[in-house]
């Protein structure tokens, strides 16, 4: 399931039991201001540069039907795009409100085990002949369907994506 947080007032409470109160009712949290955006917007640009995230991503239906792959298409340890920009992740990891809103949930001494980049691709940059395939799924992981590029970014996306 994936959800999106409730749009929400930021009345004055803790953090802790704000985080703790909307992730029973909806799953997330909604922080009130964002993470350092200059420090995310360069982040994210070191990230764009590693790949060709545009039409180029896709294989040909030819490529998958010749051997396809559904299992192992997704990050994991030692295949993880992250892995290269750990040193770069403090700007959210250890900034203070998400180190308060975690060790709420979490408790003290909690550790990170997972990270991930989810890359969510548009419906129009999908293949026409994926969408076919992929119409009608409940999660459209579309890492299957990735070229010839290391499978250490999550791709997701068509039908639930705007067209």
């Amino acid at each position: 399931m994936n959800a999106v947080a409730r749009p929400q007032s930021f009345a004055a409470r803790p953090l802790g039991e704000a985080v703790i109160a909307d992730f029973i009712a909806d799953g997330a949290h909604r922080f009130a201001e964002p993470v350092d955006p200059a420090a995310a917007s360069d982040l994210l640009a070191e990230i764009r540069a590693t790949r060709d995230f545009g039409a180029g991503l896709f294989l040909t239906q030819a490529e998958f039907d010749a051997d396809p792959q559904y299992i192992g298409v997704n990050p994991r340890p030692g295949r993880n795009l992250l892995d290269g920009f750990e040193a770069r992740l403090g700007f959210v990891e250890q900034a203070p409100r998400v180190v308060e809103a975690m060790t709420a949930l979490l408790g003290p001494g909690y550790e990170v085990l997972n990270r991930k980049v989810v890359c969510g691709v548009p419906r129009t940059a999908v293949p026409a002949w994926v969408r076919t395939r992929i119409e009608g799924n409940p999660v459209n992981n579309l890492g299957a369907y990735v070229g010839d590029v290391p499978r250490n970014v999550e791709i997701g996306g068509g039908r639930r994506c705007p067209p």
